[in-house]
């Protein structure tokens, strides 16, 4: 939308939502200034077993799994921890914080959802 408001509104808007740095998805919003706000990320499917971390966004490129990662939890704000990889495209093994069972995440999603440490 930024193409086809004026400068006015989209300031209205931002300051109207607090000044987001960050997508319901976790992606980073441009400042005014065209700046990003700096974080340091990796893939669930890459992320060390052991690690706890913060999910930092979600893929939106297919909406399908969006909803499916929405219904098991797995959403930008959720702490978790990585428990282990499955070897030949196993499953990666995550424990959601305040969640008692872990559970599996295949290799496809785990590559669309990045981390932040903690």
């Amino acid at each position: 939308m930024e193409h086809f408001i004026s400068g006015k509104l989209e300031e209205r808007i931002a300051r109207k939502l607090g000044n987001p740095e960050f997508d319901p998805h976790g992606d980073c919003i441009p400042s005014k200034h065209g700046t990003l706000p700096k974080r340091k990320t990796v893939r669930l499917s890459e992320a060390p077993a052991g690690q706890t971390a913060v999910v930092s966004s979600v893929s939106d490129r297919d909406p399908e799994m969006l909803r499916y990662l929405q219904r098991i939890g797995l959403v930008p704000n959720r702490r978790l921890t990585v428990l282990e990889h499955a070897p030949f495209e196993g499953p990666t093994m995550v424990r959601l914080y305040g969640e008692r069972q872990s559970r599996g995440i295949s290799p496809k999603l785990a590559r669309a959802v990045l981390l932040q440490e903690i």
